[in-house]
């Protein structure tokens, strides 16, 4: 999700990460400044890793395949 707003011109203020309490978030800005956290609890984030046979640092958005999802509409 965080390389969508990025391709779409957000400001990552803060990149994705998992928190120590918890969490695995990551920040935008919007051009007023403003800020918005989006997070998913790291349990859950634990859970569907696994169901894909995968460590959760292991999920992050290919830039490539939103690329070629974008430009087939």
């Amino acid at each position: 999700m965080c390389a969508e707003y990025e391709q779409a011109g957000a400001t990552i203020a803060d990149p994705v990460a998992t928190r120590p309490y918890g969490m695995r978030d990551f920040t935008i800005s919007d051009p007023d400044g403003h800020r918005f956290t989006l997070a998913r609890g790291d349990d859950s984030l634990a859970d569907v890793a696994g169901y894909y046979g995968l460590d959760r640092d292991e999920i992050v958005a290919d830039p490539d395949w939103l690329r070629n999802r974008d430009a087939t509409g």
